[in-house]
């Protein structure tokens, strides 16, 4: 996938509005050991690759989960997620959830954005409100643009 944009968006009660997965369950029961390896695998037709995804003028009230959840691989990290114009506030009593269809993920209920194995996220006018713990949870990133507003 390439340079994907979604654009002019308002979502109600969603329980992760973005996410992004490159571990998603793709085989007959999406839980083999192929599937589900966190170990770097050598790359080759299988490995999915997701160079840029564009996230822009998106409103999101009473969400449960995260605000977003973007995993790669640790052979091939997805390239870049744009986030511009970006707002996200969680129920009062969010539910936890799985935020994405990956094995070994626990239920979470108000995290903000979680990222790994992403090369460049890009945060332009975001906004968190009602979220618990950090704003961003980065792990193998690379570089991080911009930043993230908070409103408690």
């Amino acid at each position: 996938m390439d340079n994907v944009i979604f654009r002019n968006i308002k979502m109600e009660n969603v329980k992760t509005p973005f996410v992004a997965n490159s571990f998603y369950f793709c085989d007959p029961d999406g839980r083999t050991e192929y599937v589900q390896n966190r170990s770097p695998l050598p790359v080759d037709e299988r490995i999915p690759y997701i160079n840029r995804l564009v996230f822009e003028n998106v409103d999101c009230t009473d969400c449960h989960a995260a605000a977003a959840f973007f995993i790669g691989l640790p052979e091939r990290k997805i390239n870049e997620i744009v986030m511009r114009n970006v707002s996200v506030s969680f129920a009062k009593e969010p539910v936890p959830f799985v935020p994405a269809m990956l094995c070994g993920v626990d239920e979470m209920a108000g995290k903000g954005i979680l990222a790994e194995n992403v090369h460049t996220p890009v945060l332009d006018n975001v906004s968190l409100s009602g979220q618990s713990g950090q704003p961003c949870e980065l792990y193998n990133v690379d570089c991080v643009k911009g930043d993230v507003t908070v409103c408690r």
